[in-house]
């Protein structure tokens, strides 16, 4: 389950499990979709701390909630994600459109 905490502007979405296996993160991710989609022009935070590993479906699945909040106005970033998943966010060029911060200060000016 997600917790959700603010920092100032920001609404920062984060777990206290490490999420293992393709069940375990598309429950996660239908979860960060819902509670996302209910505040879609939101400035979201996501502790990506919890995703052990990804795998095509699952970014597919965060690229379009992350252009559902965009076309409604809001942004979302990933927080301090592990080494493999920032490798193959990086790799995929998808930080451009899933911007990955190591602190909240800088989630903050990234999604000003």
């Amino acid at each position: 389950m997600w917790n959700e905490r603010a920092h100032g502007a920001l609404r920062v979405l984060g777990r206290d499990d490490v999420l293992r296996g393709n069940e375990a993160v598309e429950r996660a991710l239908a979860e960060l979709d819902a509670l996302i989609g209910a505040a879609p022009g939101a400035r979201w935070v996501i502790d990506a701390q919890a995703f052990a590993a990804l795998n095509s479906e699952h970014i597919a699945t965060l690229i379009r909630i992350v252009r559902r909040v965009s076309l409604a106005g809001g942004r979302v970033a990933l927080h301090q994600p592990g080494e493999f998943v920032r490798s193959v966010l990086q790799s995929l060029r998808l930080v451009k459109i899933l911007p990955i911060v190591d602190d909240l200060a800088h989630a903050e000016r990234q999604l000003a």
